[in-house]
């Protein structure tokens, strides 16, 4: 997801997800999945 949405680090990643109200410990490797498909079907 880091790459994906060209962050160049895991921690402006993690700052991004928390400003926007993603939540971490509750973020499951389905959600991820389900996500990177989601960006896939949009060309991202």
């Amino acid at each position: 997801m880091q790459r994906l949405l060209g962050f160049g680090t895991r921690y402006k990643l993690d700052g991004f997800l928390k400003d926007h109200g993603v939540v971490i410990d509750d973020y499951t490797v389905d959600d991820l999945r389900r996500e990177v498909a989601t960006l896939r079907r949009l060309g991202l």
